[in-house]
């Protein structure tokens, strides 16, 4: 004999899904900054610390000076971490690269002076690495919460702070090295430099 499931629990499952789907969809959406394009050839904004400096430099300046890590920050450290080298040419060509490349959503807001949070760095490292081994990242791809919580099940993340949560540049560069050696080592300048990060 089959066993059926009650009317009520279909609904409520199905409302859970739409309910996730629709969290998804609206994930980091924000027309007014929304992708590369409120940000490119943009002269006003602020000095590139970085400027003349080797990317191990770079990663020093992070962990050493940076007690908030800014997109501005993050977004060039990333590119360093991914290919070696950030040839982007400011902040709106790094978020247009990324962007092109699948690490971010072109929904996201950005804004160079903001915080990074967790959230946004998990779905970064996320699409990175393209992970979906989760049954949320299977459903709903790599959203900020979705991304988070699988990156702290695999210790790439410390649990607790939630999506929204800062970080200082210890942590980012220490977040950047875990991926690297839990999830998948690649030649980069994060996993070199600078020694004594756990």
């Amino acid at each position: 004999m089959k066993s059926r499931q009650h009317p009520s629990r279909t609904a409520a499952i199905a409302a859970a899904l739409g309910a996730a789907l629709l969290t998804a969809t609206l994930d980091g959406c924000n027309s007014a900054n929304s992708g590369a394009g409120p940000w490119l050839d943009r002269r006003d904004l602020p000095a590139e610390p970085w400027k003349g400096v080797s990317e191990a430099e770079y990663f020093n300046y992070l962990v050493m000076q940076t007690p908030l890590v800014t997109e501005d920050d993050a977004y060039h450290a990333f590119l360093i971490w991914v290919d070696g080298r950030d040839d982007a040419t400011g902040f709106g060509r790094r978020i247009q690269v990324l962007t092109q490349r699948g690490m971010m959503d072109a929904n996201w807001a950005h804004a160079p002076t903001d915080s990074l949070t967790h959230g946004r760095l998990a779905a970064m490292i996320c699409r990175r690495y393209d992970l979906r081994t989760s049954v949320a990242l299977r459903l709903v791809g790599p959203v900020e919460r979705a991304a988070r919580r699988e990156l702290e099940y695999r210790k790439v993340m410390v649990p607790g702070g939630g999506d929204g949560a800062t970080m200082s540049g210890a942590e980012f560069v220490n977040i950047l090295k875990k991926a690297d050696e839990l999830l998948g080592p690649q030649e980069s300048v994060a996993t070199t430099q600078p020694a004594g990060i756990e």
